[in-house]
């Protein structure tokens, strides 16, 4: 019997009161009236027969509205005139603000008595000892060189600042740069071909694209640095597709070896 007010399809039980359009509490002249009005107006199906059939007996209507109520009150709905005046109780959520505040008042009473003496106290700066003033004497010889010999050193000097400083002409040879690969590096890579044709004096060379420059010949290295194609350096040696250089800014590194261009 219990099942009978329910829709098979929805699993929801039958509102009569809503298919008919009228309140719990409307009397049987009100029911009576509401669905004569409903089937003059030819808005009747077998749902509004069917509700008009159990809300017009007083047993029947008795029945349903005991499982009618208990539905509302199971899901929460509480939408007819029996549970208007109803309030929602709030008496967890008082409960639990009531102890947040309980906690929060305990938790600062414990902070303000229990507290480290340390943390009250004002740490005292100390003061360094000055120290101690080293006194610089700077004893001072007479001059007493020669003008002669000061002519010829400044002379000297001057001439030399020329030589370095000149530029070299088309016709004298490359530049190049005497350096050595170290014994560790031979050590760590016995295997690398080193350039010494010309007693250990290097040529220059650029890339011919932009690499990484990398402290091992392996991929999985350290990148130092990259190094562009307007950078000139100095090849040492190499071992398999990697060179070992020598760059001015940097120092000792490794490139890969195909993309280099000797320029002398």
């Amino acid at each position: 019997m219990y099942y009978r007010y329910f829709d098979k399809e929805t699993n929801r039980l039958k509102n009569y009161y809503k298919l008919l359009g009228i309140s719990r509490d409307s009397d049987e002249s009100i029911t009576h009236n509401r669905f004569a009005a409903l089937h003059q107006e030819g808005k009747t199906n077998q749902l509004i027969e069917e509700a008009y059939a159990i809300l017009s007996v007083p047993e029947e209507r008795d029945r349903y509205n005991r499982i009618y109520d208990r539905y509302n009150w199971d899901y929460g709905i509480q939408k007819n005139s029996l549970y208007a005046n109803a309030k929602p109780k709030n008496r967890g959520r008082a409960l639990f603000i009531f102890l947040l505040f309980v906690l929060i008042g305990f938790s600062s009473i414990a902070f303000f008595f229990f507290r480290s003496p340390e943390a009250a106290t004002t740490p005292i700066p100390i003061e360094e000892p000055d120290k101690p003033q080293v006194e610089l004497v700077v004893a001072t010889e007479p001059a007493q060189a020669d003008q002669t010999d000061q002519t010829e050193t400044t002379t000297a000097i001057a001439t030399e600042s020329s030589e370095t400083d000149s530029p070299v002409s088309g016709d004298s040879a490359p530049t190049l740069v005497a350096l050595s690969v170290s014994d560790e590096v031979l050590a760590k890579y016995p295997t690398m071909e080193v350039y010494n044709s010309l007693d250990t004096l290097y040529l220059k060379a650029q890339v011919t694209a932009g690499v990484n420059f990398r402290n091992a010949p392996t991929m999985d290295s350290a990148v130092l640095s990259s190094l562009g194609t307007d950078e000139t350096f100095l090849v040492l040696g190499k071992i398999g597709g990697w060179s070992y250089i020598y760059r001015e800014a940097e120092g000792y590194g490794w490139i890969g070896g195909k993309y280099i261009h000797f320029t002398e």
